[in-house]
């Protein structure tokens, strides 16, 4: 389970700081990030013209938001908000990459491979993470069934229950049968007219 934490927090990593670099570069320099993004001489967004400075500043704000959301999935590490994150990921990059996939007639034959590359990659990563983290889910869960039948076989009770919300559902059982304990006590004792006056 460590592994898959690790390398689960490096991709997140990885994420959190294209969509940061991309987003300040296009929400604060939205000409230069058009007429030279990804740099090194290369202008893959002018390539498909023309400028639009709300759209563009627009999309840095857009990967701002989702920088933010990653990095609070890589600190916190919770199954359930990795996912979610990472889902919303894939609900934008997966139209983004077709989109440039139709869209190549203008870019010469080296920007063609390395944008698709660049594109595929960063589709690929959110999902391979997706994988890992019902992985590791089935790894917390399998120990906490685990544990709770051992639990049970001390208690007598029946079978263990699924994480919920990171407490167990075991938890709240014993919570809500605490707090029924006085009511059942009382219907043993006697209920109201099962006594005879005398």
């Amino acid at each position: 389970m460590y592994r898959h934490t690790q390398w689960l927090r490096i991709g997140l990593l990885v994420l959190t700081l294209q969509m940061a670099g991309i987003g300040l570069w296009a929400l604060l320099a939205p000409q230069s990030f058009y007429d030279s993004f990804p740099g090194g001489g290369h202008a893959w967004v002018a390539l498909l013209p023309p400028y639009n400075e709300h759209l563009v500043r627009d999309v840095g704000s857009l990967y701002l938001g989702f920088s933010i959301l990653l990095g609070w999935a890589l600190v916190v590490l919770e199954r359930r908000l990795v996912q979610a994150v990472l889902v919303a990921v894939l609900v934008s990059a997966v139209p983004h990459f077709l989109f440039h996939l139709e869209h190549l007639d203008q870019f010469p034959l080296e920007d063609k491979i390395a944008q698709t590359a660049v594109l595929g990659l960063f589709l690929v990563l959110p999902f391979l993470l997706l994988i890992l983290t019902r992985q590791r889910g089935r790894q917390v869960e399998g120990k906490q069934t685990s544990s709770s039948h051992r639990g049970n076989r001390r208690a007598g009770t029946a079978g263990g229950l699924p994480i919920v919300g990171g407490r167990t559902q075991r938890a709240r059982t014993q919570s809500s049968s605490t707090t029924d304990s006085p009511q059942r006590g009382a219907s043993r004792t006697g209920r109201p007219g099962s006594r005879k006056e005398s």
